[in-house]
């Protein structure tokens, strides 16, 4: 959309909009030392828009204050295993201040399931 008058000043407008849903993560949220937000803050805002669906971790390193995870990921995949992913593959590419948002889908498969037919 474009609009202008005749001494040739004028203005133009570009915007895209989208659905979001509450809360704006599924999976994991890391949330990096000195975030305006904080992990107290971050907590009681989950609270509100999630009871009981996600689980405040406080991290050992020194760009991670804590990941926020969801419980149903934790019933697929421990704490310390995700932990140790992260801490790996995430957590180097982390500044200072930063919230992330993390899609972290785990897929459970069994090779062979053996038993009696009794």
């Amino acid at each position: 959309m474009t609009g202008g008058n005749k001494d040739g000043r004028g203005y133009t407008v570009s915007m895209e909009f989208e659905t979001i849903s509450l809360p704006p993560f599924r999976d994991i949220m890391v949330l990096a030392r000195k975030c305006p937000v904080g992990m107290i803050g971050l907590s009681k805002c989950m609270g509100l828009m999630a009871p009981d669906g996600f689980e405040m971790v406080e991290v050992e390193h020194e760009t991670v204050e804590a990941i926020l995870v969801s419980k149903q990921l934790i019933k697929r995949l421990s704490v310390l295993k995700i932990l140790e992913i992260l801490n790996e593959k995430v957590f180097p590419f982390i500044s200072h201040g930063e919230i992330i948002r993390i899609q972290f889908h785990v897929k459970i498969q069994y090779d062979r399931i053996e038993g009696s037919l009794e």
